[in-house]
């Protein structure tokens, strides 16, 4: 019963694809940096990378950048965008969190009308275009799918465990001489 549940956690390793999908985000869109955020019911999921520092996989001061009110506020936008020439105030928030913007690109990852994270790309030589909005738009679509599958695959894994445990009961309750039994070997 455990290897099963095992299998069917494993089937969707969240963090492990966020990881990968913040690294090819920097090298497709061809910027310095990308950073992804992720609300999945209880757990909070963030990624940097950088192509000139190696920081793929780890926890980075510029990925607390996340948490900025201003930053946070994108979320709202509803689709992706991108500032070639950010003002002062853009500058100065990203600044205290290391990063220092020349352009940026963002898309929140959005699911009807919940928001789940963001995505950010930062710094490319020459500037963002329609076509890394476009790219951009459709790695956000792969990232809110799955993240949506996670939680089904929680779902699912909860449901086999409530399954299995009616089923222990129902077999316990019906001979009291191996009541017990059935949950000790499961």
């Amino acid at each position: 019963v455990q290897s099963v549940i095992s299998e069917i956690h494993a089937a969707i390793d969240l963090p492990h694809i966020l990881n990968e999908m913040v690294a090819h985000v920097s090298h497709l869109l061809g910027c310095q940096y990308s950073v992804i955020k992720v609300r999945d019911g209880d757990r909070r999921y963030c990624k940097c990378y950088s192509v000139n520092e190696h920081l793929s996989g780890r926890h980075c001061s510029k990925a607390d950048c996340m948490d900025s009110p201003q930053i946070v506020s994108w979320l709202e936008c509803g689709s992706t965008w991108f500032d070639n020439d950010p003002g002062e105030d853009m500058i100065r928030v990203l600044k205290k969190y290391e990063i220092d913007a020349t352009n940026l690109i963002v898309s929140p990852l959005t699911h009807g009308d919940k928001a789940l994270g963001i995505l950010v790309g930062f710094n490319k030589p020459g500037g963002f275009s329609g076509n890394d909005k476009f790219m951009l738009t459709m790695v956000s679509s792969i990232a809110v799918t799955a993240i949506f599958n996670n939680g089904l695959i929680s779902q699912l894994k909860e449901l086999f465990e409530t399954t299995i445990e009616s089923l222990v009961k129902t077999i316990d309750a019906k001979d009291s001489y191996t009541r017990g039994h059935t949950g000790r070997v499961s």
